[in-house]
C-alpha cells in the first residue's frame, strides 16, 4: 500500500509516495540494497522504535511517529552502518 504522509502542523509534505512495511521479511529488508530513493519517496514501518542502517548504500531521514502519529524523534541524514537511539 501506498500513501501520502503530511505534517499537519506545518502543512508540509513529508513523503509524496510512502510504502508500508508491516510484516517481518518487510520490516526487516526495509531498504537496504537500494542505491537511491526517489525525492518524495519513504517507507512506514510499523510497529518500530529503533531502526538501523546496515546494509545501505544510501543516507536517510528518519521520522519516528508514536500511535497518534505525532512526531517523537527525527535523525536526519543517517548514514550507512548506524543505529538510531
Amino acid at each position: 500500500m501506498r500513501f501520502r504522509v503530511l505534517n499537519q502542523t506545518r502543512d508540509k509534505v513529508l513523503a509524496s509516495e510512502a510504502a508500508e512495511a508491516t510484516r517481518f521479511t518487510e520490516r526487516l529488508l526495509g531498504l537496504m540494497g537500494r542505491a537511491e530513493l526517489p525525492f518524495g519517496a519513504g517507507l512506514h514501518i510499523a510497529p518500530c522504535n529503533s531502526i538501523h542502517t546496515f546494509f545501505m548504500k544510501i543516507a536517510i531521514d528518519a521520522v519516528f511517529l508514536d500511535k497518534s502519529f505525532k512526531v517523537v524523534k527525527v535523525c536526519g541524514a543517517m548514514v550507512p552502518w548506524r543505529i538510531s537511539a
